[in-house]
């Protein structure tokens, strides 16, 4: 059985950001090709909740699952996937989880 999912306030802004940004700089058919990646990401964390490594690093210790040039953060527990964030690669997430 599939996993739920819901995207935190914090993760629906970030997704908001990415498509803005993938609009502004590369145009709608490149933005467009970005969101259904990041869609086949969660389509895959929802049949296996448990790919991404856990961060114990991190506050929460949330999982992270990359996707193209972002990461993915997330939290999962009783067949319930909560993204807290979806970050680029490149950030210092250690202060925005």
């Amino acid at each position: 059985m599939k996993a739920s999912l819901a995207l935190r306030a914090a993760a629906e802004r970030d997704l908001r950001q990415i498509a803005d940004y993938s609009l502004v700089t590369h145009g709608k058919k490149v933005k467009d090709a970005y969101l259904a990646d990041l869609s086949r990401a969660f389509d895959r964390l929802r049949d296996f909740p448990e790919l991404g490594p856990i961060r114990d690093d991190l506050d929460r210790a949330p999982r992270c699952f990359p996707c193209r040039e972002h990461l993915i953060f997330y939290t999962y527990s009783e067949g319930h996937i909560s993204v807290l964030r979806i970050l680029h690669k490149a950030m210092d997430v250690g202060r925005r989880v």
